[in-house]
């Protein structure tokens, strides 16, 4: 993978984090949370390690 790959996952990585906190925070999280769990899911073998960091993320919320 090169910097730009990586910093596409990353970016990708903390606006998905940033988007499930504000979620969270409004408390509309319930809401979306199938919707949610599809998006994780559909991320699964997209790129090393960024499944799970995906899944991290959404088991936190």
């Amino acid at each position: 993978m090169d910097i730009v790959q990586l910093r596409f996952f990353d970016s990708a990585w903390g606006v998905y984090r940033k988007a499930l906190s504000l979620m969270q925070d409004e408390g509309i999280l319930a809401r979306f949370k199938k919707r949610v769990r599809l998006l994780t899911d559909e991320m699964n073998g997209i790129s090393w390690g960024f499944h799970d960091d995906i899944s991290g993320a959404y088991i936190e919320n």
